[in-house]
């Protein structure tokens, strides 16, 4: 399913409903992000808000597959038991009515006090970014809640793990 950084490169379309000042930030703020990587291959520097539309022909010539593979994905998984989302969802009826991005981009869900009745898988949040005390990357599962917290911080917190 789509998280985040998998849809910024994507969000590069004039019509996006993403702000533009949101582009800016991780074009300049976040290397390790998709939508930088894909640009610096085209050998693309960003330098500001005039560069979007060269930067999304670009993208789209050398990375056209790939862009229509993201373009695919999912913002939320419903599997019956189990309910997949990059960041969280505010509740799981309607679900299909839901901002994708604020799915996504969801910082702290665990802190949030939602509670389901069936499992909501997320990642998006390092877990270890929960534990103050003891640095650990290893998912977080809350029973009473049904919330399994997966995302092992992976190129966004030192020491951080791919999810197992």
């Amino acid at each position: 399913m789509a998280g985040n950084c998998d849809t910024l490169a994507i969000n590069l379309a004039p019509d996006s409903p993403l702000p533009k000042p949101v582009l800016e930030r991780y074009l300049t703020w976040h290397p390790e992000s998709i939508l930088f990587q894909m640009a610096a291959a085209c050998g693309r520097a960003f330098r500001g808000r005039g560069d979007f539309e060269d930067l999304r022909q670009a993208l789209e010539e050398q990375f056209g597959p790939e862009l229509a593979f993201l373009r695919s994905m999912p913002t939320i998984l419903d599997a019956g038991e189990y309910v997949f989302v990059h960041g969280g969802v505010p509740a799981m009826d309607h679900m299909e009515k839901l901002d994708a991005w604020s799915c996504m981009k969801n910082d702290a869900f665990l802190d949030q006090g939602r509670a389901f009745d069936r499992w909501c898988v997320v990642g998006h949040w390092p877990v270890t970014l929960y534990r103050k005390a003891v640095p650990r990357f290893d998912p977080l599962l809350d029973r009473k809640r049904h919330i399994a917290s997966i995302d092992g911080g992976c190129c966004v917190v030192s020491g951080g793990s791919s999810t197992p």
